[in-house]
């Protein structure tokens, strides 16, 4: 069935904020209601389907570059669900969207959280699940809010959006997302060092926000007192003109408005984190091919193995030969592993830990792994571009788990330039 009425649920502390809206036409749609409801929703409350909003802090978003499409690019994307998250794969709730593909590659949006959310956070909209529940981090908001505006489509700008509770931020380069995170206003007070902290760590990989665009006037003027160039970041005019005629404050309901241009088809993203359960079985049938073609190659190397095996028993010099080729395969652009193991071990910070180290056919390495503090993954990265023959830049730095257990996972690109 086609929907035409979806209801935006955003819960702040204990209470409810619902934004009721109705489908109109490809320019937008209708607000039916918005209002907040401090003692919790019911079901006479909303006709239609319903989503909750999850604050990016409570959830994984990573950009992943993509060589691939089509089914290989699903597979890819199903990889990346079972592994480097900070929760059980089996727990997991996940969704991805292509934001963009051109060149040869593609450019996904890939989020996650943890199903133990419904134990805790997401318990008061449980019994609306019948309904189709979807869950949608906030930052698809904040994005369509951005876009919205006009600002996300080129150029590279950072957005921020700051509320009593909590406060978000992402940055987004010719409409695609590159850096997001989001905090709680008690665990992060000081939203200004915030946002000061995230654009000089992505100034170091060489991404600068030509503007800075925030809902809260206040946070501009001190930005501008650091010499950021700022922008205030609002809703188009007849969007809050029906919020305001529906009782409510736009600025209380902006980006519950950015999730409901995405649900209506009108925005660029669209995330379900909730979609992986509908998906389960065709995600494991992917996940047993996969398996199948694994355990096929797993097969073909070990006959290749044998032939192998029997030609050093018939001719000694081909085996001798082979034994060189082989051995030429355990170095990298002209290092051993050993040594690049070494080099890289030589910039890692005490309070990083290196998960994953890797290579592809070009010689270029991916290291993943999680730092106790933001500051240690830039010095991470520092340290690498000091090294002699090599140069790194940062993919994604995500924060994970909540309070005293916080950590920032992140992944890095390792180019080795030569020897110096």
């Amino acid at each position: 069935m086609f929907e035409k009425n979806f209801n935006i649920v955003e819960l702040v502390n204990g209470s409810a904020r619902l934004l009721s809206v109705r489908r109109k036409d490809k320019s937008g749609f209708h607000v039916l209601q918005a209002a907040e409801y401090p003692s919790g929703l019911n079901k006479a409350l909303m006709r239609g389907a319903v989503t909750v909003m999850l604050p990016r802090e409570n959830c994984v978003i990573r950009t992943l570059e993509l060589k691939t499409e089509g089914a290989a690019l699903q597979a890819e994307v199903l990889n990346e669900a079972e592994e480097g998250l900070p929760f059980e794969k089996e727990k997991s709730l996940w969704d991805s969207a292509v934001m963009s593909s051109a060149g040869g590659k593609t450019d996904v949006l890939f989020s996650a959280a943890s199903s133990d959310l419904f134990k805790s956070f997401l318990k008061p909209v449980q019994p609306f699940e019948k309904q189709g529940l979807s869950i949608v981090p906030s930052t698809i908001g904040l994005f369509e809010l951005l876009r919205l505006g006009g600002a996300a489509a080129n150029g590279t700008c950072m957005a921020v959006y700051l509320s009593k509770d909590r406060f978000e931020l992402l940055v987004s380069r010719n409409g695609v997302i590159i850096f997001s995170r989001g905090a709680s206003v008690s665990e992060e007070p000081d939203a200004s060092a915030a946002v000061k902290a995230a654009a000089e760590a992505l100034a170091v990989t060489g991404i600068i926000s030509e503007k800075i665009l925030s809902n809260s006037p206040e946070l501009n003027a001190k930005l501008e007192k650091s010499g950021m160039k700022t922008a205030l970041l609002s809703l188009p005019p007849e969007l809050a003109a029906g919020l305001k005629s529906a009782g409510a404050d736009p600025g209380n309901f902006a980006l519950c408005a950015g999730i409901a241009s995405a649900l209506t088809g009108h925005g660029a993203l669209k995330l379900n984190l909730n979609s992986n359960r509908a998906q389960e079985g065709r995600s494991k049938d992917m996940l047993a091919i996969l398996k199948k073609a694994g355990f096929a190659v797993s097969a073909l190397f070990l006959a290749l193995t044998a032939i192998l095996f029997f030609m050093a028993k018939s001719a000694e010099k081909q085996a001798a030969e082979l034994r060189s080729g082989l051995s030429s395969l355990g170095g990298l652009s002209g290092r051993a592993w050993s040594r690049v193991l070494v080099d890289v071990s030589k910039a890692v910070p005490s309070e990083v830990i290196l998960n994953e180290l890797s290579s592809d056919n070009k010689g270029d390495l991916t290291a993943r792994g999680s730092s106790a503090t933001r500051q240690g993954v830039t010095v991470f990265l520092e340290n690498l571009n000091k090294l002699p023959g090599y140069s790194a830049e940062l993919a994604f730095a995500n924060d994970a788990g909540t309070g005293a257990k916080l950590a920032v996972q992140f992944q890095m690109k390792i180019r080795q330039r030569g020897e110096k």
